[in-house]
């Protein structure tokens, strides 16, 4: 019997290889693929980019924690937020590192540094996640702060209206913050919020009713609630695995892997969003039927004086913070923030206008209130207020740039974020 032939092993050890080493290929020519064909279509892969994409919508995912209040004490609701004497309700995260900086105002760092304080509703919450990348850079670049350090300090709180930006304005200033520049971005809490406020019966100039009245009077009721909370309590839960997954691994450095992951937070912030909208509806069924105590004073029961109230409420405010930054020499701008059903502002894509459409209290409100904030704006700046109207910031962009009524993509809030850049570098003195 002859020698056996190796040949036919050799071949299949031939061919396992080449499909190990095509198995291990494969991903990275997908990859440089992918990579091409979104530098071709104008959209090069950035992976700081994606990582920041990623993390802001974490940060939305971890937000849907929700531990029901105890009655026996106050407790942060489901966002973070904490009771304030003075403000109604504030992100208890800001309290802790705002209300103790008495050290920081008195020292030679603050007065070497420009300080700039944001207030606004969570529309302004959302500057924190593009301040750094867009607008920064932009008032570095100017002569006038190559030698100053440029510091921002947030006490922007979701739902957050007029008067409580007047008021979180003076609890700022009594506890000693003397910044060099206050940012007010706002508008939409203003005309949507105060009027959906008068539907349940909560006066309009009171805090948004959602945060007050439900989120912190008590412990939740009913089966229809605890299983949306469960549901919210799971996708957060989920939410925590995937940032955990996406850290050890390094995904948002992969093209593919990063948009793979993107989606997925997309969708647990989409669906958390969706439960928390139907545990509102819940409660306000629930609270329709057992008034609140917080309710306020009696309001005329008429949507046009409903909205003139509150038009002068926002008008007010205005004067009075900028009344109180001009007597200690601290620079306000006013800033006018776009809304997606505000006629003519936006061509909205058809994701834009669906998204838009409920509360229909809130596309109402927005639709008949806007025109007037901006008559109401134009006579606040001929007072003498730095009022910048960025209501129209994205008339020529067709692209979706809204995600909701209010809130914007990350490409939106960079395109705000230069507006206010452009506007500051255009008004401010030429020495500072």
């Amino acid at each position: 019997m002859g020698p056996v032939s190796t040949q036919p092993r050799n071949r299949a050890r031939q061919r396992l290889l080449a499909l190990a080493a095509g198995l291990l290929l494969a991903p990275l020519c997908a990859e440089g693929a992918y990579r091409l064909w979104l530098s071709a279509s104008g959209r090069p892969f950035d992976p700081e980019g994606a990582a920041r994409s990623v993390e802001t919508l974490a940060a939305h995912v971890r937000g849907t924690e929700f531990v029901p209040a105890d009655p026996a004490q106050v407790r942060p609701n489901e966002h973070g937020m904490a009771l304030h004497p003075y403000v109604g309700y504030q992100i208890e995260r800001f309290l802790e590192a705002r209300d103790n900086g008495r050290d920081y105002w008195t020292s030679p760092e603050a007065a070497a540094d420009y300080d700039v304080l944001v207030l606004g509703g969570s529309v302004a919450v959302g500057l924190i996640g593009t301040w750094r990348e867009q607008m920064l850079p932009l008032l570095q670049a100017d002569p006038r702060f190559k030698a100053r350090n440029l510091r921002v300090h947030w006490r922007t709180c979701a739902g957050h209206k007029q008067p409580q930006h007047a008021n979180n304005l003076q609890w700022a200033l009594s506890l000693g913050d003397r910044p060099d520049l206050v940012i007010l971005l706002d508008g939409f809490n203003e005309v949507a919020v105060a009027a959906e406020n008068a539907t349940y019966g909560v006066h309009p100039l009171y805090p948004m009713w959602t945060e007050m009245q439900a989120g912190l009077s008590g412990p939740v009721g009913g089966a229809g609630e605890f299983e949306r909370i469960g549901e919210i309590v799971g996708l957060r839960k989920e939410g925590l695995l995937w940032e955990q997954r996406t850290a050890r691994h390094g995904l948002t450095s992969s093209a593919l892997l990063a948009g793979f992951v993107e989606r997925r937070f997309s969708s647990l912030a989409g669906r958390a969003d969706r439960l928390f909208a139907e545990l509102r509806d819940l409660r306000a069924t629930a609270l329709s039927a057992q008034p609140s105590l917080i309710t306020g004073p009696p309001f005329p029961n008429d949507p046009a004086r409903i909205q003139a109230m509150s038009l002068d409420c926002w008008s007010e405010g205005s004067r009075s913070m900028h009344a109180a930054c001009a007597a200690r020499g601290i620079r306000f701008l006013h800033v006018l923030q776009p809304a997606a059903r505000d006629p003519g502002s936006k061509p909205l894509t058809a994701e834009e206008e669906a998204g838009s459409m409920e509360p229909a209290v809130w596309r109402t409100s927005v639709e008949l209130g806007y025109p007037k904030l901006r008559e109401a704006g134009a006579r606040l700046a001929a007072l003498g207020i730095d009022f910048l109207d960025a209501s129209d910031v994205f008339r020529d962009h067709p692209e979706a740039l809204y995600k909701d009524h209010c809130h914007f993509t990350p490409e939106g809030y960079g395109i705000l974020d230069r507006r206010i850049a452009e506007h500051l570098l255009a008004v401010l003195p030429k020495e500072l």
